[in-house]
Formats: C-alpha cells, sequence, structure tokens
C-alpha cells in the first residue's frame, strides 16, 4: 500500500492509502506520495517522493513535481530547493527565551514565558 494524493486545481484535495490498482480506475489526478519525505529527503534513505507528504489543502507546483503548505506567516519564502517556508530573517536563540514570529511586526518577538515553562518534560 501506498500513500496518494488527489490534485485538482494544484491543490490537493485528498490523500489515501490505497493499491495503485485502485489508484488507475479512479478518476481525477491523482499522485504517489512518501509519509516519509520532507523537505526532499527520505527520512530512511528511500526515494524522496514530491519534496513534502501532503495535507488537504496543500499546494501543488506541476513544473517542480513538488508539494507544499500554504505559507504559515505572512512575509516568509518559500524555500525553492526544500519547498519549505522560511522566515525572512533567522530566529533567534536564547537560553532562557523563546522568540516567536509576529505578522504584525514580521519580525521575530520575545514570547512571555521562558523556555522553562515552555518545555518541561511529563
Amino acid at each position: 500500500m501506498s500513500h496518494f494524493a488527489k490534485i485538482e486545481n494544484n491543490k490537493v484535495t485528498e490523500v489515501i492509502v490505497a493499491e495503485e490498482d485502485y489508484i488507475k480506475n479512479k478518476k481525477g489526478q491523482w499522485l504517489e506520495c512518501s509519509y516519509n519525505t520532507s523537505g526532499g529527503v527520505h527520512r530512511f534513505g528511500g526515494n524522496p517522493l514530491r519534496m513534502n507528504f501532503p495535507s488537504t489543502g496543500f499546494n501543488y507546483d506541476q513544473e517542480s513535481d513538488a508539494f507544499y503548505s500554504k505559507s504559515p506567516h505572512k512575509g516568509w519564502i518559500l524555500n525553492k530547493k526544500t519547498y519549505i517556508w522560511e522566515s525572512p530573517t533567522p530566529k533567534p536563540e536564547h537560553e532562557k527565551f523563546e522568540y516567536v514570529w509576529s505578522d504584525d511586526s514580521e519580525s521575530w518577538e520575545l514570547s512571555d514565558l521562558p523556555i522553562s515553562l515552555r518545555t518541561e518534560e511529563v
């Protein structure tokens, strides 16, 4: 069994697990995709399919044969090597505080909570 995404107007409208013979008999454009593919890399060293594993609502770039999500934030840039969205500036790192993206300022801002309160192990 494999994963397949149904494409309509360059948008993913459905993702299913099925045998290839089943897909051959379905109407519409169906493309095989890999649950283990992200950023053009297969996490177990296998064949990466179409850059990223899609979900309903993902975009499909026919020219590059790549799936990608909608932009998570205003001002982010689609990396055309990985088809993953990136912030226009690197996220600042700090030992005790977390930074979060602000769509209002289109920049990283200091979070209200220190990291120790956000990442406590359960």
